[in-house]
């Protein structure tokens, strides 16, 4: 939801204020609000996690003829490694909006039930209908 004019001269303001005051704090408090870098840099550094843990997991396996126990725990490591560095970069990714402005009717509307519950009414709508299994 936009902010009104009022609104939003008031931040302005604020900010205006916040700078003239103490210029230090207010340029590392803009710094660290800007999203689109902090996503950036944690996909770079997913990507780098998966690349050296890939580049681990490579060298555990050739280190793996000479030395069997160094070799296991160098891929262990690199393959840790790459599913962390996955998940950084992955979990950095846009959520889509929950507040669209539209309305869509949505599972969510419907009362949860749990997975015992789905598979006995699946039961009871193949037994009902004479398919069988």
């Amino acid at each position: 939801m936009p902010l009104s004019e009022h609104e939003q001269r008031a931040l302005e303001q604020i900010e205006r204020a916040l700078y003239a005051e103490d210029p230090k704090f207010a340029h590392s408090w803009r710094a660290k609000a800007d999203v689109h870098s902090v996503r950036r840099a944690r996909i770079v550094r997913g990507i780098a996690g998966v690349l050296v843990g890939l580049g681990l997991l490579l060298g555990g396996v050739v280190v793996q003829g000479s030395n069997t126990v160094l070799g296991v725990v160098l891929g262990v490591v690199g393959f840790l490694l790459m599913l962390g560095g996955a998940w950084l970069a992955l979990s950095t990714r846009q959520r889509p909006s929950t507040q669209t402005g539209t309305t869509t009717p949505s599972r969510s509307a419907e009362p949860k039930m749990s997975v015992l519950d789905r598979l006995e009414e699946r039961f009871q709508r193949r037994r009902d209908s004479g398919n069988g299994f």
